[in-house]
């Protein structure tokens, strides 16, 4: 099995969109639970957006890097 940069690798766009919300959830756990210690609410809202951002640029970065000259147009 071929592996991306977060796990395997993504094939289609339904894959892509399946990668985006596992990924983001498990951002979303380790900053809740990060920011529950703290009792910092505005903080784990940042924190939350971040890793959804930082998730998506990630996943549409390796679905770019695996297109071909024939998939595009």
């Amino acid at each position: 099995m071929r592996t991306g940069l977060i796990g395997p690798a993504i094939n289609d766009i339904s894959s892509l969109e399946r990668h985006i919300v596992a990924a983001s959830a498990r951002w979303l756990i380790a900053a809740n639970l990060n920011c529950l210690k703290r009792q910092d609410q505005n903080n784990l809202k940042t924190i939350a957006y971040r890793a959804i951002a930082a998730n998506t640029r990630q996943l549409a970065q390796e679905m770019t890097s695996k297109r071909q000259p024939s998939d595009i147009g």
